[in-house]
C-alpha cells in the first residue's frame, strides 16, 4: 500500500485482540489487520499507521475497519472516532466511541460536514475565497466553480485544486519581502514576515473559515517559516 506522501507499507494479514486500554473489557477479539513487514517513508516520530477510513468502497466482511469492529464487539457504543489536536505544548489524543463532551462542550460551536460519497478521501467543496477580514466585502470575494478539497486527518497542510491553491500561494508570496527557494517547501522566509502576510477566508461547505498567517505558515527551522499550502 502506498500513500499520497509516498509512504509505502507491505505486510501480511493477521488476527489478534485489539485493545483500547490495558484491560480485557476494552478489547475486541479476532480483529483482522495487516502486520507490517516492510516500510518506507515513515518519519522518525511515526510508529505506524492506523487506518480509520477506506472511502465508501466495500471492505468485505473480513476486512472491517477498527471503529465498526469495536462497535460490533460491544466495546464502544457508537461507530464514531474523534481527535483533539493542540500545539506542541499540549496533549493531542483520539477518542473511540462518543466524543468527550468535556473537550467539545455541547457541540453547538462545531460545524459538521458529510464526506462526499463519490470520494475515497474525506472531502467537501470549496466555492469561494475572500481576502482580508471576515466582514462582507464583495469586491474581495473570488468565486469558484465548486471544487473538492481534502478535510481528512492525514492532511496537515491546506490542500485544494492546483490552480486555485497556486493563486493563493503566489498572492501571499508577493507580500513577503525576502525569501529563498527550497526543494521541499518551495520557499523559505523569516517567520517575522508573517506580520506582512494577509488573512483570507475559504467558503467550505457553505461556511466561511478564516485563515491567518499562524494557520498557514509553519516554522520549519530556527526562525525560518514556510507556507503549508
Amino acid at each position: 500500500m502506498e500513500y499520497a506522501d509516498k509512504t509505502a507499507l507491505k505486510g501480511k494479514w493477521a488476527y489478534d485482540s485489539a485493545c483500547l486500554a490495558n484491560d480485557a473489557a476494552s478489547c475486541a477479539s479476532d480483529f483482522h489487520f495487516i502486520a507490517i513487514t516492510e516500510q518506507a517513508g515513515l518519519q522518525i516520530d511515526e510508529d505506524g499507521i492506523l487506518g480509520m477510513w477506506s472511502g465508501f468502497g466495500e471492505t468485505g466482511p473480513n476486512h472491517a475497519l477498527y471503529v465498526p469492529w469495536l462497535l460490533s464487539k460491544g466495546v464502544i457504543d457508537e461507530a464514531t472516532f474523534s481527535w483533539y489536536m493542540t500545539g506542541l505544548s499540549g496533549t493531542t489524543y483520539i477518542d473511540f466511541g462518543a466524543p468527550d463532551a468535556s473537550i467539545i462542550g455541547d457541540g453547538t460551536a462545531i460545524q459538521w460536514f458529510d464526506a462526499k460519497s463519490d470520494s475515497v478521501w474525506w472531502t467537501n467543496t470549496i466555492s469561494a475565497l475572500k481576502w482580508g477580514e471576515l466582514a462582507d466585502e464583495p469586491d474581495k470575494v473570488v468565486t469558484y466553480t465548486a471544487k473538492d478539497a481534502l478535510i481528512d486527518t492525514g492532511t496537515s497542510c491546506l490542500i485544494g485544486p492546483q490552480s486555485e491553491m497556486d493563486d493563493i500561494y503566489n498572492s501571499i508570496l508577493g507580500k513577503v519581502s525576502y525569501y529563498v527557494e527550497h526543494p521541499s517547501w518551495k520557499h523559505l522566509f523569516w517567520c517575522t514576515e508573517k506580520a506582512n502576510m494577509p488573512k483570507f477566508s475559504l467558503n467550505l461547505g457553505g461556511y466561511w473559515f478564516e485563515m491567518t498567517p499562524d494557520d498557514y505558515a509553519v516554522e520549519v527551522g530556527t526562525g525560518a517559516c514556510a507556507m503549508c499550502l
